[in-house]
């Protein structure tokens, strides 16, 4: 007997809605604290890919539970324990910046999983979590942040955090001076910070849009104290050692794109902001040449806090 393909789209939603009614009763009579996040720390290519065949079942069964939390509305409710809050919620996620493949279209969930709380995202609670897990108290280390217009920022201000943001204006405020709405600019390779400034530095998203990179990695060692940490998250092509190198600046400054230009979202500009390299794992040793003593990848999951995605990753670079 033939089943037509609307009798197992029904099936389908029935089981996806059956998933989830279980899902929120075990929320709501939960108590205690969420299970502990899953944190590997990978230092090369072989590493990673030797994790992924170790970690093939337990993958292909992560994906299985992501696709039956995904909602065909325009947004939708994931309940999960947020590390920020420090109490359970609902992460708000939806289609926007979606995969798709000729096959399926599939959630992106590095940019949503938004607590209903702090407005944070899947890979920004995260990279508080991956901070804490080094031993740094964000709410008393002396933090640089590469961005001051983010929820984020905004965040590890109201947390009582010391805490140093900054953005790359356009405007002709100098370097290291604010403009009229408050807003610091810096270089990220040639930061106006004395030496041993700051005990971490938080980074995401931001490194692939600055040519000279060396230069920025060489600088945020320089400013950061001896034993500080720089957690760090670029577009990363992860079965590749070597750099995807997608524009570079000419000796007379203008760009030379090796391939179709690609701008991602800039809080500075409408224009967005062009995507000079995605990073291979070259980024490791590099990392130790600019000045840091110990460079990994940091693979992590976890279902109760939200943070899900395939095999998600962020960079700590140790001083």
């Amino acid at each position: 007997m033939r089943i037509s393909k609307r009798t197992k789209n029904r099936v389908r939603r029935a089981y996806v809605d059956a998933v989830l009614r279980a899902r929120e009763f075990a929320h709501s009579v939960r108590s205690g604290n969420p299970e502990p996040v899953e944190i590997v720390r990978l230092d090369s290519r072989v590493a990673y890919e030797a994790y992924l065949r170790g970690s093939e079942a337990e993958r292909r069964k992560r994906t299985i539970d992501e696709r039956a939390t995904e909602r065909p509305d325009t947004s939708f409710d994931t309940p999960g324990f947020c590390y920020v809050c420090d109490r359970w919620t609902h992460f708000v996620s939806g289609w926007e910046f979606a995969h798709a493949s000729e096959r399926s279209t599939s959630v992106n969930w590095r940019e949503h999983l938004r607590c209903r709380f702090c407005d944070l995202n899947n890979r920004t609670r995260a990279s508080l979590h991956l901070l804490a897990s080094t031993g740094t108290d964000s709410r008393s280390a002396r933090l640089y942040v590469t961005e001051q217009t983010t929820p984020l920022f905004a965040r590890l201000q109201r947390r009582g955090a010391e805490v140093l943001g900054s953005e790359f204006l356009r405007d002709g405020t100098p370097r290291g001076g604010t403009n009229v709405r408050g807003l610091r600019n810096e270089d990220l390779t040639c930061l106006t910070f004395a030496d041993g400034s700051f005990d971490a530095i938080l980074s995401f998203d931001v490194l692939e849009h600055v040519p000279d990179y060396s230069a920025a990695f060489r600088e945020c060692a320089r400013v950061l104290t001896t034993g500080g940490v720089m957690l760090f998250s670029v577009p990363f092509a992860e079965h590749s050692d070597e750099h995807q190198i997608r524009a570079r600046l000419r000796d007379d400054g203008s760009v030379e794109h090796l391939v179709p230009p690609e701008y991602h979202g800039d809080p500075m500009t409408e224009e967005g902001c062009l995507c000079f390299q995605y990073f291979g794992w070259d980024l490791l040793p590099e990392l130790v040449d600019a000045g840091f003593s110990r460079a990994t990848a940091l693979a992590y999951y976890s279902r109760d806090y939200g943070y899900l995605g395939g095999v998600p990753l962020q960079f700590l670079a140790e001083k």
